[in-house]
Parts: structure tokens; sequence; C-alpha cells
């Protein structure tokens, strides 16, 4: 037995495996992260954010607040600052939204520019109190397509490379020698 037959029926399993370790955590779930829970006043809140890692970009943020208020009765506030910024502060500030059909969910889009720790703060304000949640959270580079899908685009070939060696083995001539003893072999 050749050492590539001997490797024949791992081949299939060693691709699906490899295409499955390579796929973007993005890509499995997305799902929302919660980066941060705890009390503020009555409230038990908690902060979600997509992209999970969080990394530089568009980034969508979700505040869950229960037991869930009437939606006129709380402003929600959500301040992002990065920790090690210039003199001035890069701070953001995510415009939120009562989400429909969703009592106790607001929701915001931003982009975080900066790579780094950041300090989170999610303010409730509700019958002449504010109360607030203080949350860090680490925003990673964005890395780009190629080396994201960087081995999945490669599988492709390697695909066909596969194929063409298969397809080489089977169609291939047999040698003299073996045409021969195939006769003789069936001429017996």
């Amino acid at each position: 037995m050749t050492p590539l037959r001997s490797l024949r029926p791992w081949v299939p399993a060693l691709i699906c495996a490899l295409a499955v370790l390579e796929t973007p955590a993005a890509a499995r779930a997305d799902g929302l992260s919660p980066l941060a829970e705890g009390p503020a006043g009555p409230y038990s809140v908690a902060v979600l954010a997509t992209p999970s890692p969080l990394t530089t970009g568009a980034s969508r943020w979700d505040v869950i607040v229960r037991p869930a208020p009437p939606r006129d009765a709380v402003t929600l506030v959500l301040r992002l600052t990065p920790e090690h910024s210039p003199p001035a502060p890069e701070r953001v500030e995510v415009a939120l939204s009562p989400v429909p059909r969703a009592p106790g969910r607001w929701s915001g889009d931003t982009a975080l520019q900066t790579e780094g720790p950041w300090r989170g703060e999610a303010w409730v304000r509700s019958k002449g109190s504010t109360d607030v949640l203080h949350f860090t959270v680490d925003v990673a580079r964005a890395r780009s397509s190629l080396e994201q899908h960087g081995l999945a685009i490669a599988l492709a070939p390697l695909g066909v490379l596969c194929f063409g060696l298969h397809q080489w083995r089977v169609h291939r001539r047999p040698s003299r020698g073996s045409a021969e003893k195939h006769r003789a072999s069936r001429s017996a």
C-alpha cells in the first residue's frame, strides 16, 4: 500500500476540519455577547455587543433593562471612552432607541476607531434618579478579509488539485508489464 493511499480516507475529514476551524466566529454564531451585567438602581442592566470579539469599525450595542420599565419612564445613555487616548478623549455616545416588540431592550449602532481597552458607562435615568453601570471592554484590530478567510480561500484550489490527482491515477495508462500480467491472469 502506497503512503498516499493510506491517507486517502482521512483527506475529506481533514479538509472539513480545516474549513470549520478557519471559519470566523462571527460566521459560526452571530449572537450578541454579554459584556456587562449588574444593578443600576432598581433595575438589572445587561450590555451586549456584536461582533464578538469586538473589533474596530462598526458595532451594534444592545442594553437590556429588567424588570422592563415603561419606555417613557426610562432614558438610557451608553458612553464609551478609550482608556489610552490622547489628552482629548475620543468619547463615543451610542444613540440608543427602544426595540419594537422587545420590552426593556434598547439598541444602537456606532463605530469604534481605536483598538485597546475601553471604559463603558450605561446610564439609566428614571423618576429623578440616575444610576450607572460601569464596565470595560477590549477592542481588537479588525482583520482584513484575506486574514480572516485565507485558509478557506486556499481550500478550493486544494480540492481541484485532489480531484486532478484522483483523475490522473484513475485514468492513467497502465504500463506494458502490468497490462501483460492482467491479460495473463484473465486467460488463466
